[in-house]
C-alpha cells in the first residue's frame, strides 16, 4: 500500500496495519469478529485492503519466481534432513495424528497452496501433501529469515473438507 497515493487521495486518515502470516481457520476467524467488533463501534466508514502476497511493487512472474525459489530450497534442505519442527508444529502435528516422517516423505509430492514470502519470520510456503495412508495435510514450510538453514514445519494439520474444494488446493467462498 502507497500512504503517499492515500493521503493524497484521501486527505487525513486513521490506518491500522495487521500483518497475518499463516493460521488455523479458527484463529483468522476469531481475527475477523474482533475486527468486526472494533468496526461496529466507528461513527465513520472504514476500509479494509486485504492482499495475500504483500508484493505489489513487481510483476506475477518474477514473484512467482522468488516463491519457487522458496519452495525449492526447503525441499533441497528436507532432503539432506536440516528441519526443524516449530514447537506449535508439534501441537498441531501430534493434535492432528499426523506423523513426521509422512511430512518429510511427502515434501518432495508437494503442491503449493499459498505462498508468504514476506512473512516476517522469513518466506513461507503452504502445501498439499498425502501421508502415507494418502489422506490430505496441508504443511506450511519456511525458511528463516536471513538465514539459508534449516527448514522449518511451521504448522501442518489435515484440512477440513468443509472448508477446502475436493482436491483441497482452495478454499471454500
Amino acid at each position: 500500500m502507497q500512504l503517499p497515493f492515500l493521503q493524497s487521495l484521501v486527505g487525513e486518515f486513521r490506518f491500522v496495519p495487521i500483518t497475518v502470516g499463516v493460521g488455523r481457520f479458527e484463529t483468522l476467524q476469531e481475527l475477523g469478529q474482533a475486527m468486526a467488533r472494533v468496526l461496529a463501534g466507528e461513527r465513520e466508514g472504514a476500509l479494509i485492503i486485504a492482499s495475500s502476497d504483500m508484493n505489489h511493487y513487481e510483476p506475477d512472474s518474477i514473484t512467482r519466481v522468488k516463491d519457487r525459489k522458496a519452495i525449492d530450497r526447503i525441499l533441497e534442505l528436507v532432503a539432506r534432513q536440516e528441519v526443524v519442527i516449530s514447537d506449535h508444529g508439534y501441537d498441531e502435528i501430534a493434535a492432528d495424528g499426523i506423523l513426521v516422517r509422512d511430512i518429510l516423505a511427502g515434501a518432495s509430492e508437494a503442491k503449493v497452496i499459498e505462498e508468504y514470502p514476506a512473512y516476517h519470520r522469513g518466506p513461507c510456503v503452504m502445501v498439499f501433501e498425502r501421508d502415507h495412508q494418502r489422506r490430505p495435510i496441508h504443511v506450511v514450510w519456511g525458511i528463516p529469515r536471513n538465514a539459508a538453514a534449516p527448514a522449518v514445519v511451521v504448522t501442518a494439520y489435515r484440512p477440513d473438507p468443509g472448508r477446502w474444494t475436493d482436491d483441497f488446493l482452495r478454499r471454500k467462498s
